[in-house]
């Protein structure tokens, strides 16, 4: 039942690659900026907001599947939403929308503009898929711009609800959290082009646009240059955050040589192990609560909680450690035999 429940949301799609970074930007824009709410609101407020940027990802996969139904059918796809009736995909739906605005709604402020703001970006997350508001999904490299928009930018907006931040400061990881956006949906549709092709589904890639790798490419610098920018501010207030920083690039590093020498596999257009995913979903949350804790010892709490939903990817990118050292140990035995 729980298994059928995460494959139906998609969980896969959002809890490891999406939410723990969106978590570590709230924390950072409380941390760096003079806020003085209480531990107890401290805890309500990333509470509410997991629950908030979780259920609008998981309802906006929801439903794109419940769109592209017929078409996922035709691909060959099988889907646990394929046996469940419409009525009942509707009704998750909706709980979906209540479970993650309801909370948020009961502690924020201005709750009018939070209302609008929420319908605003549960229309934008549905536009992608929806046919009656464009399906942004058949609009070429505005199809992209518009999901990069609608998934990855506007869920860090809220948390202006929740305590007072720095404008400039956010806008930053709205950025690089567009670029990155971009990046990753230029490669899932190249990994479903070929089923793109067979359904009739026209994508910016699927069109016969070439160039995306070098989209792709140029993201990623993009993307560099603007972590560069994040850990030279973030050295200033605690130089440490350098020794996160050289260990992950010591951990890519050796992702890199295993993708690349061993599993002679192409990086950067496939999803066995995205260049900049770890420090996304791993290291820069987990540093981020990890600063947040050593302010406040109260806050272990939420250190914990992140260490929990970053295990699963962590111990993703940790095989390949393994898988390195397994090949290292046994080319140093060959050589001794020799």
């Amino acid at each position: 039942m729980f298994n059928n429940v995460y494959r139906y949301l998609r969980t896969d799609d959002w809890l490891d690659s999406k939410v723990p970074f969106m978590i570590s930007v709230a924390l950072l824009s409380y941390l760096y900026i003079d806020n003085n709410i209480s531990c107890i609101d401290m805890y309500l407020s990333v509470g509410a907001y997991f629950l908030y940027v979780s259920m609008f990802l998981a309802f906006s996969y929801v439903i794109n599947d419940f769109t592209d139904m017929e078409i996922d059918k035709k691909a060959g796809k099988k889907k646990v939403m394929h046996k469940l009736p419409k009525p009942v995909i509707v009704i998750t739906m909706i709980a979906l929308v209540f479970v993650g605005v309801l909370p948020m709604f009961a502690i924020v402020v201005e709750k009018v503009s939070y209302l609008v703001y929420t319908l605003v970006l549960y229309i934008a997350g549905s536009a992608y898929s929806v046919p009656y508001l464009l399906r942004f999904k058949e609009r070429g490299f505005i199809g992209l711009i518009e999901c990069s928009v609608a998934q990855r930018c506007m869920p860090l907006i809220p948390i202006v609800f929740l305590f007072p931040i720095n404008w400039i400061f956010l806008g930053v990881f709205i950025i690089l959290s567009f670029v990155n956006g971009i990046r990753y949906i230029l490669i899932h549709q190249a990994i479903d082009y070929e089923n793109d092709i067979k359904t009739g589904v026209k994508t910016y890639v699927s069109e016969g646009h070439n160039k995306y790798k070098a989209y792709v490419f140029a993201a990623f610098f993009i993307e560099c240059l603007l972590f560069i920018e994040i850990f030279a501010w973030l050295a200033m207030h605690r130089f440490y955050v350098l020794c996160v920083l050289l260990l992950y690039c010591v951990f890519e590093l050796i992702i890199d040589t295993v993708v690349k020498k061993y599993m002679k596999t192409n990086l950067f257009c496939t999803f066995i192990a995205v260049p900049l995913e770890a420090l996304y979903n791993v290291f820069f949350p987990i540093m981020a609560a990890i600063l947040l804790t050593i302010e406040n010892y109260a806050y272990c709490g939420i250190l914990a909680f992140l260490i929990i939903i970053t295990f699963k990817p962590f111990k993703g990118k940790f095989a390949f450690v393994i898988r390195f050292c397994k090949i290292k140990r046994k080319k140093k035995k060959e050589s001794y035999r020799r």
